[in-house]
């Protein structure tokens, strides 16, 4: 036996028996019986972040004025601020989680900003640590180690995967997995002296988090052994930690998006994708897909793709993703699904297909204008705005409208987000999604002023938030209107009803009933129309 080999024993018999004092091992075991780690129990949450430089993050944070994709854009811009503006403090300072703390190499500290490859960038680890830490009621540790340009094959490669051809392992060849072990050994050993927060009540390691895939998609035989390895990482992280069904998250090397064509590039997101789908790993490892996530060149900070385009969108975004998956794994709602392709836009037509209109240089050709006011609407900024002018249903100005898919075909959701840019001030001053029947509008999902207050309607629903997501659910039978203010968390319900049948129905975006020659302004983001899958 090689003395690496010796190494590797005693020190994962050592770590065995320093998680044995510390935590509990059985209470990750078995994801089923999880739930009740979101209840205060006092011990310190652990996670495991590894991977190579996209887990070490390269998101820009701060870049040039109204450059797209930094952090700070994110947090400014109207068509995302509502999305990120937690990060925020009321003095616009970048939010630091008192109870998320992380450890990164020789950095250790509480959860903010900047804890990536540069001062200037975040990683996963933000938003992961951020649905962590409003999971849990006990403080949360992440342990990250992402080193740069580093395969699975080579590197990182697990023990089972024995020595990379004629290479023993050492240098070059699994190194980066066992100072992972180390690292995790030496910080639980430290934590009283590193993290003063800790309180010594104890620990549990309750997860492990994985991005990483460039360097193996360079090479067509690293592809070819990646989902062995993978494999072999997921069993022999468990042995090493001494937890037999520890949940594991996989986040998929999605750089490139879905417009990725380089077969190298999807066999490392198969390979990765069909390990967390064997048999063995079902109900505790889950892989998501990150392809959505990707934001190119002309709208990101830099065009280098294997970063990322250090797109600080899709660093938060993908370490959010992981972090629902982790979740659900350790027993809490459950993750969004994993898409299976790019949104379908189709432009005007009534087929089983989407629609998306993100309002980006111009309106898409399937729109049409009701009394349309040219000087009263404008493509600002990636979104569309319509100043509120006075009038009613019968005689708004600027509706914008399209055709509606038909309901007997297909369930379907409508979705726009509005931002109010003033207080409105006109009683029954309003903006939201119309519906229309031969020309006549019957059902509005709107937030209006009624005496004084503001509120969704239907259903009176209190609504202060200056943004607002609505979504109409529709189907064969009826409709539903839901909401949710900032366009966060769960969907709630304002009402239900009928539509009328047969006839021509058509969906508007629009607002009306504003004081005149008032300068009040409302901008729509992100319309879309998504059929509901069986």
């Amino acid at each position: 036996m090689t003395a690496t080999r010796i190494g590797r024993r005693v020190m994962a018999s050592m770590l065995a028996a320093l998680l044995a004092i510390g935590s509990t091992a059985c209470v990750a075991a078995a994801p089923a019986n999880a739930k009740p780690l979101q209840k205060k129990n006092g011990k310190l949450k652990v996670f495991i972040l590894a991977g190579q430089s996209n887990m070490e993050g390269h998101g820009v944070i701060k870049g040039r004025p109204g450059q797209k994709g930094t952090l700070e854009t994110l947090t400014k811009d109207p068509a995302t601020a509502a999305r990120y503006k937690h990060l925020l403090d009321k003095d616009g300072k970048w939010i630091v989680r008192d109870d998320v703390l992380l450890s990164y190499y020789d950095s250790k500290g509480k959860l903010t900003i900047g804890k990536s490859a540069a001062k200037n960038s975040i990683g996963p680890e933000l938003a992961f640590g951020w649905v962590m830490g409003d999971y849990f009621e006990d403080k949360v540790l992440l342990i990250k180690r992402a080193p740069g340009g580093t395969s699975l094959a080579g590197p990182w490669r697990p023990p089972s995967s024995g020595s990379a051809g004629t290479k023993p392992r050492g240098p070059g060849v699994g190194d980066q997995y066992d100072g992972m072990m180390a690292d995790v050994k030496k910080t639980l050993a430290n934590l009283k002296t590193d993290f003063p927060e800790y309180g010594g009540k104890g620990y549990e390691i309750v997860g492990f988090g994985w991005h990483q895939g460039w360097n193996d998609g360079c090479s067509a035989n690293d592809v070819a052994q990646y989902e062995k390895n993978m494999v072999n990482l997921i069993r022999d992280v468990r042995k090493d930690l001494g937890i037999g069904k520890l949940p594991i998250v996989i986040g998929g090397s999605g750089f490139g998006g879905w417009g990725q064509t380089v077969s190298r590039r999807l066999g490392v997101m198969k390979a990765q994708e069909a390990a967390a789908n064997r048999p063995e790993f079902k109900g505790n490892v889950q892989y998501v897909e990150t392809r959505s996530f990707f934001r190119d060149g002309p709208v990101s900070p830099r065009p280098i793709r294997y970063h990322w385009c250090c797109n600080a969108e899709s660093y938060y975004l993908i370490g959010e993703g992981m972090g629902k998956a982790m979740v659900e794994l350790l027993g809490g709602p459950k993750a969004p699904p994993n898409p299976t392709g790019p949104e379908k836009t189709v432009a005007g037509k009534t087929t089983g297909g989407g629609f998306v209109d993100s309002f980006e240089g111009k309106l898409d050709a399937g729109w049409s204008w009701l009394r349309e006011d040219k000087k009263a609407w404008r493509i600002k900024d990636g979104g569309l705005e319509i100043r509120v002018q006075p009038g009613v249903a019968n005689s708004v100005k600027n509706a914008l409208l399209r055709k509606a898919l038909d309901p007997a075909k297909g369930a379907y959701t409508v979705d726009v987000t509005i931002t109010s840019h003033t207080v409105p001030t006109n009683n029954f001053e309003q903006a939201g999604i119309m519906w229309y029947h031969n020309g006549r509008p019957v059902l509005k999902l709107v937030k209006e002023l009624v005496r004084g207050k503001l509120v969704i309607v239907p259903g009176a629903k209190p609504m202060d938030a200056k943004t607002v997501q609505l979504r109409l659910v529709v189907d064969k039978t009826g409709w539903t209107a839901q909401y949710r203010p900032d366009a966060k968390g769960d969907f709630l319900t304002a009402g239900k009803g009928r539509l009328p049948t047969g006839g021509k129905h058509q969906i508007s975006i629009q607002c009306y009933n504003g004081p005149p020659n008032a300068d009040h302004w409302i901008r729509f983001d992100d319309f879309k129309i998504t059929p509901i899958k069986k």
